[in-house]
């Protein structure tokens, strides 16, 4: 059955109406909407609807279950950089996540918009805080989270330039029995997550060819798969330190065993580099 999102007007559930789509990808959508009620959540909202349709259909129940588990897990989280999910609810086959709305622009779309390169300083600075982000997720307990899905378009910078790594949808609370779907964004996907292997080392992955892009200019996607040490980042971007450049390129190991053994690492390092990246 085709899947037809929302439309601004409409309302969804007891209380909130749509006031703009902002993307539909799939069998997802994310919306701005408000909320209707007298007393209800102020301000501008959004609005993230989750159809399930698992493949066989018989792996519903699981799957649904699965999806609640995810958000309510996501509900607890308590860090700057992650949007506080503020209610769920769901209809038919469909769960939703009300959470705060995110003013400002992806690194996807602040890149096309930079003429040549990007400050060097910003990236780094960058870094550090999805460093930040990724070492509270991955150390979140009974399990660590898993994002899956680092790429520019999924961090975003707000109107008080703070960053805030957004859209949990493949987001997976890691379990050493489990494997995994092989889901993710060709060229920030880690070699092993098309095998199902998901553990914190693919968000490391992804973090690197985020930096790697943001730093050339050279889209992953449009690459063959795992060539990013044919693209020396220095070659195309002389201003990049070197020593910045062997920070992404380590995080960039096909193996993961010889990427950072944690976001934490990673960090410790890059922080190491701070008078040189300064300069």
């Amino acid at each position: 059955m085709p899947y037809n999102p929302y439309k601004p007007g409409d309302r969804v559930g007891d209380h909130y109406i749509v006031t703009a789509v902002c993307n539909v990808s799939g069998m997802s959508a994310l919306y701005e909407a408000r909320d209707d009620r007298r007393s209800g959540l102020p301000g501008r909202l959004a609005l993230k609807e989750e159809i399930i349709q698992p493949e066989p259909p018989d792996d519903f129940q699981s799957l649904f279950q699965e999806t609640h588990q995810r958000i309510e897990v996501l509900k607890n989280l308590d860090h700057p950089a992650i949007p506080k999910i503020q209610d769920t609810f769901t209809i038919a086959d469909s769960v939703y996540s009300v959470m705060e709305f995110i003013d400002g622009k992806d690194l996807e779309c602040i890149l096309t918009e930079t003429a040549g390169h990007l400050p060097i300083t910003k990236v780094y600075n960058w870094a550090i805080e999805l460093c930040k982000v990724l070492d509270y997720l991955h150390n979140h307990r009974p399990g660590p989270i898993i994002f899956r899905d680092l790429k520019p378009s999924n961090v975003m910078i707000d109107q008080e330039e703070r960053l805030r790594l957004v859209d949990y949808g493949i987001a997976v609370i890691f379990s050493q029995e489990k494997i995994y779907a092989p889901l993710g964004t060709d060229g920030y996907a880690a070699p092993e997550q098309y095998n199902g292997q998901v553990t914190p080392a693919v968000d490391i992955y992804g973090l690197g060819a985020t930096l790697h892009h943001l730093l050339t200019r050279r889209d992953p996607r449009l690459e063959p798969p795992f060539t990013f040490d044919k693209h020396r980042i220095n070659v195309l971007n002389p201003t990049v330190p070197w020593q910045l450049e062997d920070i992404t390129m380590q995080a960039l190991a096909f193996d993961p065993a010889d990427r950072f053994a944690g976001a934490g690492k990673m960090l410790e390092a890059l922080q190491k580099i701070e008078d040189q990246v300064s300069r």
